[in-house]
């Protein structure tokens, strides 16, 4: 799975809220910063949600305060009864790889593919995450992540020339582009514009709206117009507090995950919307790739998948279910 680095590459607040507390109580890590359109947004529809219940159950959503605070860990000292899990929360959660599968290098190249895709997978997957210790509820999209760079991106040897930026806490793309011949730079984020200045790093992975927020857009002329990544979350409810909910708590619980979810994939497509409109205004291009870069894309996604760690690389079964979605929607 994509790692939320969106969000996790700035600053956040802490929203201050009580731990797990009385059955009908839940407190769930979310890993968006306060002071955004994004918290104001969950704030309001939580409120909304808790006023509407008639079950008894209260949510409260927690937000981390830097990027050295743990969800992951919060979970599982019981502080939080939940969270929306990202990429590098899955080994300190102990969760199956299997929960990674979309976000492998390489997989999709548009948004009606990944919508095809996750209509026949997400019930797997779901599945897969919850034989451990947690109840997987639901997936929720952020979007793409595209290779931007100040060169050109028309061919492979544009991109093995190139020493690109990956986020440090991205284990999955980092492996998958190195699997391919680029050059990876893994600097502090608060680096990267100085390096882009500098011409030490070419280009980067990067959610087009974080390009613009962090200003990497200033430095960059062409974007490659096939994604090369899909992020995403899952919200996770750890199994007892789950179990010691009612019936009704739980469709509650499940109806509120999927408001909430619908919400912020909502939110991040339009601040996508946004950045295209400001890259265009910069007069950043999509690159006019090679033909034989679609005919190569399913080795891309091999040799990245072969490049992978074993500890974030998926069964043999979902990678099966994977690449029987994927030639399905190519015929």
């Amino acid at each position: 799975m994509r790692t939320l680095w969106i969000i996790l590459l700035l600053l956040f607040s802490l929203d201050v809220q009580p731990a797990v507390s009385s059955d009908g109580d839940l407190t769930l890590g979310v890993p968006f910063p306060e002071n955004t359109r994004e918290h104001t947004l969950l704030f309001e529809e939580i409120q909304r949600i808790n006023q509407d219940s008639e079950e008894g159950l209260t949510i409260s959503l927690r937000f981390v305060k830097d990027q050295n605070d743990s969800l992951a860990d919060m979970a599982v000292s019981g502080e939080l009864a939940g969270l929306l899990a990202v990429e590098h929360d899955f080994r300190t959660l102990g969760l199956d790889p299997d929960g990674l599968l979309y976000g492998l290098p390489f997989t999709f190249i548009s948004e009606n593919q990944v919508a095809s895709v996750r209509s026949a997978l997400d019930p797997f997957v779901l599945q897969r995450l919850s034989d451990g210790s947690f109840t997987a509820l639901k997936i929720v999209g952020f979007g793409f992540m595209h290779l931007v760079s100040a060169k050109p991106l028309t061919t492979i040897s544009d991109w093995q020339s190139q020493t690109i930026w990956v986020p440090p806490v991205d284990s999955v793309s980092t492996s998958g582009i190195s699997g391919i011949g680029m050059t990876v730079s893994m600097n502090d984020p608060k680096e990267v514009l100085m390096g882009l200045k500098s011409k030490e790093i070419d280009g980067l992975i990067s959610p087009l709206p974080l390009l613009v927020l962090k200003r990497w857009h200033t430095r960059m002329k062409h974007i490659f117009p096939y994604p090369i990544a899909y992020s995403y979350g899952i919200w996770l409810i750890e199994d007892d507090r789950f179990n010691e909910l009612s019936y009704g708590q739980r469709r509650e619980l499940t109806e509120s995950i999927k408001k909430l979810s619908l919400l912020m994939s909502n939110a991040l497509s339009d601040r996508s919307t946004g950045a295209v409109k400001v890259l265009q205004r910069y007069r950043i291009v999509f690159a006019e790739p090679e033909n034989s870069f679609a005919e190569q894309w399913p080795s891309f996604f091999q040799q990245s998948l072969e490049n992978l760690d074993v500890g974030v690389r998926p069964s043999a079964k979902a990678l099966e279910k994977l690449r029987a979605q994927l030639l399905q929607r190519a015929e």
